[in-house]
């Protein structure tokens, strides 16, 4: 379907946008976005920025972001927000980050002159612009923004890619806000969550919201998990702040999603810029559970 704007003479383009951006706003109001994210922004303790991400220091184990959002943290104004990652692996997970465009969310652990210091990231995605004030300029509502967004442009670093082999439903177990129940959470990860409760280093892991688990409504990113996040014999996680049990689905039903997300159930679906993960596209996912799909298959009954 063609956007509004499509049918609007280009000098009302401007008033187009603003009512796109209020209809988006509204959208949020009424129930339409998550429950999650209303809960994720109102923590006062929790920053979400966006701007370009740089390694720094010697160690290389220093991330610098900039924001461009204009975040601010009890009533103080962010001008830079930092954390650090251990060396070696913790921190080359982040390489496909640096230099580039990112939205993440954090927990602060103190602010020092306008500079956050966060004792974790919560989620972190590319995004196509650092400026919110560039991005609404294309604004479009069309549920096709799904299909094309997880495209990572990770061509040149697939040579030393990990492939993703698990994906878990996430199912809150706590009491939902409103109707978050019915956005339930995918977690996709290269390694086994039982793998990353004994390990010494976070995994990022793709995280996305599935409406009913019939379709994608949101891709977050990717969410960090530390092996302090996760309790084997409940199996519980806590994911972005959230406390869920996971249950681990096979190969054909992640197919199932990727293949397609716009899934069966019609909804309405406002504007959301999803969040994209290097080495974690649409069509990488896909082709790391083919391969699964058909190495199960071949498996002796």
């Amino acid at each position: 379907m063609k956007s509004f704007a499509a049918f609007v003479p280009r000098a009302s383009l401007s008033i187009v946008l603003l009512l796109q951006a209020a209809s988006i706003r509204a959208g949020a109001q009424s129930g339409a976005v998550p429950a999650a994210s209303a809960a994720e922004i109102s923590n006062a303790n929790v920053i979400v920025a966006r701007g370009l991400l740089h390694r720094n220091g010697l160690a290389g184990t220093l991330w610098i972001l900039k924001p461009e959002n204009g975040p601010e943290i009890r009533g103080e104004a962010i001008v830079q927000v930092t954390f650090t990652t251990r060396p070696g692996t913790a921190s080359n997970a982040y390489n496909g980050y640096d230099g580039n465009a990112v939205e993440l969310a954090g927990e602060v652990k103190y602010v020092d002159r306008g500079n956050a210091v966060l004792s974790r990231v919560r989620t972190i995605g590319l995004v196509q612009y650092s400026s919110p004030a560039a991005a609404v300029v294309h604004l479009s509502g069309s549920s096709q923004n799904i299909v094309a967004a997880p495209n990572s442009g990770t061509a040149s670093n697939a040579r030393g890619r990990v492939p993703y082999r698990h994906a878990y439903y996430l199912f809150l177990a706590t009491v939902p806000q409103g109707c978050e129940a019915c956005y339930v959470p995918l977690l996709i990860c290269q390694r086994s969550i039982e793998e990353i409760a004994h390990a010494m280093d976070a995994a990022l892991c793709v995280f996305l919201l599935t409406y009913e688990r019939d379709s994608i409504w949101e891709f977050k990113g990717a969410a960090s998990i530390e092996a302090s996040a996760i309790q084997l014999p409940p199996r519980l996680i806590e994911v972005n702040g959230r406390s869920y049990r996971y249950q681990e689905i096979s190969p054909n039903d992640a197919l199932k999603l990727l293949e397609n997300p716009v899934g069966t159930i019609p909804i309405s679906r406002p504007y959301i810029e999803n969040k994209t993960v290097p080495g974690a596209s649409l069509k990488e996912l896909i082709a790391d559970f083919r391969a699964l799909e058909g190495a199960f298959a071949a498996k002796p009954n």
